[in-house]
């Protein structure tokens, strides 16, 4: 057959198949990336070829298994949606399937998986930021926060050909996320602020401004910022837990203690809150009403050395000393260098006349 008529054969083919597409029909979301692949040609282009083609014949073929991975998604059923993707990319390998199973092996905890088709989207597709923002959440998830970071200047410098877009609050949010957890708390700091200013909605940006502002020190910024947030945001138990948290560092204990029952009233799993309360309540010399939410915090908290320290010291001042010397040796297991869980060990020990325990200790200390 001439390759004329080939041509001609094989472009009716692809417009049977897809029809005449005349509409731009790119986006990307939570339920994953999706591309009409011959949106932006022209059928009767005078720059087809039997390749290209060929090539749209793949992209179209892999379409339905594509599809049948989103509405997989949607269901929050990724392992079969991680199928349908790995056989769109048998039929047409290309960077948005690998994102999509990227993303899905993202969902399930497999964070290997999830760099290694994240790696293949970022070399096919080098020029695109999508590639580099998403691996940089599973460098996150892998607590790699320098090749985050690294990816994140990269993406948030890059426009995409694509969308064309600027960077994202998320992006910059990332990239604060990560700074933090490195210690880099000063430069975290614009970054969250950007992120805020791109999208006044962005809860995690606050969340992870507050922790910037918490680990210099500053818990009059943090109430400022949490307050704010509450505005927004006035069902998130986290803002309130923050607020009580900043309130103890403080002294105002009364205030502590009525951010965190506000913050259990909306979550009653909210292990800040449960650890901030009995804080507060044992600075107030409420012992008894500490002691009645220390179970609790201790289930959310279980390997909270300071905490057993503190509930030890309740007990010390109600006069339960055989019960505050389990809870000091059990903050002692957890942290060795706990010096208020020695403190109310050594005071147990002495109240109950166990003299000579209190020298053991005092010397093993030493």
């Amino acid at each position: 057959m001439p390759k004329n008529r080939v041509f001609r054969k094989k472009l009716k083919e692809v417009n049977n198949m897809y029809g005449n597409p005349n509409q731009i029909n790119y986006s990307s979301s939570s339920s994953g990336f999706t591309f009409d692949p011959l949106q932006w040609l022209v059928l009767d282009g005078p720059f087809w070829t039997i390749d290209l083609i060929n090539s749209c014949q793949k992209i179209i073929r892999s379409h339905p298994h594509r599809k049948k991975g989103f509405a997989e998604i949607e269901k929050n059923n990724y392992e079969t949606a991680i199928c349908a993707f790995k056989r769109a990319n048998e039929i047409h390998c290309e960077a948005e399937n690998y994102l999509n199973l990227a993303s899905c092996y993202l969902q399930l905890g497999q964070n290997e998986n999830a760099l290694k088709n994240a790696n293949d989207a970022v070399s096919i597709a080098p020029d695109i930021k999508e590639p580099y923002y998403l691996r940089a959440r599973i460098y996150i998830a892998l607590h790699r926060y320098q090749d985050a970071i690294q990816d994140l200047d990269h993406s948030i410098n890059k426009l995409t050909i694509r969308f064309l877009q600027p960077s994202s609050s998320n992006e910059f949010e990332k990239r604060a996320l990560a700074k933090v957890q490195l210690g880099r708390f000063e430069e975290a700091i614009p970054d969250a602020l950007r992120a805020i200013e791109l999208d006044p909605n962005n809860s995690s940006a606050f969340k992870t401004l507050i922790q910037a502002k918490k680990c210099l020190d500053q818990p009059n910024d943090v109430i400022k910022i949490a307050l704010h947030a509450i505005t927004l945001f006035p069902n998130e138990s986290l803002f309130y837990s923050e607020i009580s948290y900043a309130k103890n560092k403080l002294g105002q204990y009364q205030a502590a203690a009525q951010y965190a029952q506000k913050a259990i009233g909306i979550n009653n799993q909210d292990k800040f809150a449960f650890y901030n309360l009995v804080f507060a309540k044992i600075k107030l010399g409420q012992y008894e009403e500490a002691l009645q939410y220390a179970p609790k915090a201790i289930e959310l908290n279980p390997k909270q050395s300071i905490l057993f320290s503190h509930i030890a010291y309740a007990k010390n001042q109600l006069n339960q000393y055989e019960e505050a010397i389990q809870y000091a040796k059990r903050a002692i297991q957890l942290d060795s260098k706990n010096a208020d869980a020695y403190y109310n060990l050594c005071l147990a020990n002495n109240r109950l006349g166990k003299y000579q325990d209190t020298i053991r200790i005092y010397y093993c200390k030493r």
